[in-house]
This record gives structure tokens, C-alpha cells and sequence, in this order.
């Protein structure tokens, strides 16, 4: 890797820690969602000190090109993503069934009393 490459991964891992530190501080984003983003932003920062044990790993797993092992690992990374919101979306998917169903009964049972007291009137 070229210093200038060196530079830009360090650069990019700050700027992204710096980011994802000031979205938990205004509460835009979770915490829960935010360790991910962490663990990206300090994973760009080591790559430029352990570039020889990214190589070296790449060639234990059988990934001869440095660069391909990033993209395997990004893929994973997104993929793993990807199911993690989909448990969000599921979840957030149920919760909202049920406060709908339990807002549905108590109208119901609203009504109810409301011709029961129009009755006793």
C-alpha cells in the first residue's frame, strides 16, 4: 500500500468514528445500531498498522490479493447488516400488529360502555 492509500484509510476510519460519535450524541442513531459502525470506523484505522496480517490472513483462507479479502469482509459486513435490520424490521413488524390489534379490542370495548351508559340514561 502507497502512503497516500495509508492516509485515506486512517482519515476515513476518524472521519467516520467522528460521525457515528456525533449522531449517538444528538440521539440519531441507537447505540444498539452504532456498535457495527464503531467496529467499521476502527477496523479502517487497522488496517495501515496490520496491512502484513490482513495479507497474511487473506493467504491462510486462501484469498491470494489483499484487496479481495477486504471485499469478502465487506460482503460478510453486509450481509450481516442486512439481517440484523431485517430482525429490526420484524420485531418493529410484530410490536405494531399487536398495539393494533389491542387498539382495535379497546375500541370495541369503548363502544360497548358508551352504549351501555346511553342505555341507562
Amino acid at each position: 500500500m502507497t502512503p497516500k492509500q495509508y492516509a485515506l484509510l486512517i482519515i476515513l476510519g476518524l472521519l467516520s468514528l467522528v460521525l457515528v460519535t456525533t449522531l449517538i450524541q444528538k440521539n440519531r442513531i441507537r447505540i444498539r445500531y452504532s456498535i457495527l459502525w464503531v467496529a467499521i470506523s476502527l477496523f479502517f484505522l487497522t488496517i495501515p498498522l496490520f496491512v502484513n496480517f490482513y495479507t497474511a490472513f487473506g493467504e491462510l483462507i486462501g484469498i491470494i490479493n489483499p484487496i479481495s479479502l477486504f471485499f469478502f469482509g465487506a460482503t460478510i459486513g453486509l450481509f450481516l447488516l442486512s439481517l440484523q435490520f431485517t430482525l429490526a424490521l420484524s420485531v418493529a413488524f410484530n410490536q405494531r400488529k399487536a398495539t393494533v390489534q389491542q387498539t382495535a379490542l379497546l375500541e370495541e370495548r369503548i363502544e360497548k360502555l358508551e352504549k351501555l351508559l346511553a342505555s341507562k340514561q
